[in-house]
């Protein structure tokens, strides 16, 4: 027999109570992020440390380069749209609404603004740790130093790809032929950290 009739019921139990620990430690964890959120919200912090909307393409700015009439030379119209977000640019696309004879590049850089919120971000969690403390909730005073660290580090990366550009260029053709247009949409995806 593969167990005595005896020894059943025991292994049964025992397994049962290693299930009710192991769902009872998960609740637990999900109890402190609960309250870790909250306190967090009270702060005035509702940004998670691994950001928000990374899966949406947003606008980031829009250009138009335009040129009506052609002379004896070509002419050329350059047009510069940049925008600072709040969070780490992952990727980027040109939405062409309307285009001829025109050129366009992009970039993502640093703009160094992310890092003038990096001591708001620690006030912010500061702020929430002290209520925590006060509140004598030491798993959430944990929980939260350990967001802190993740959501500091995370800024940091994002500071090098915190702003994007868009620069177009419509050049028409010589000797009175068409002129030209770029009208152009810049999107990304943007994980926001801050604001």
């Amino acid at each position: 027999m593969f167990l005595n009739a005896t020894y059943r019921p025991v292994i049964f139990f025992l397994i049962y109570l290693l299930f009710l620990v192991g769902f009872g430690q998960i609740s637990a964890q999900d109890d402190v992020k609960e309250r870790a959120t909250n306190f967090l919200a009270r702060a005035g912090l509702t940004i998670p440390p691994q950001g928000l909307d990374e899966d949406k393409w947003i606008t980031l700015c829009e250009v138009r380069a335009r040129i009506a009439n052609a002379g004896i030379k070509p002419k050329t119209d350059t047009q510069t749209c940049t925008k600072t977000t709040g969070g780490e640019i992952l990727e980027m696309r040109v939405i062409r609404r309307e285009e001829w004879s025109c050129s366009w590049s992009t970039e993502s850089y640093s703009s160094g603004t992310l890092l003038n919120y990096q001591n708001t971000l620690v006030d912010q969690y500061d702020s929430a740790i002290k209520l925590a403390v006060e509140a004598g909730d030491k798993a959430a005073v944990d929980y939260m130093e350990s967001m802190k660290r993740q959501h500091n580090q995370n800024l940091q990366v994002a500071t090098n790809r915190d702003a994007a550009k868009l620069t177009a260029t419509a050049t028409s053709a010589a000797w009175w032929k068409s002129g030209a247009n770029c009208d152009l949409v810049l999107e990304g995806r943007v994980r926001r950290l801050v604001y």
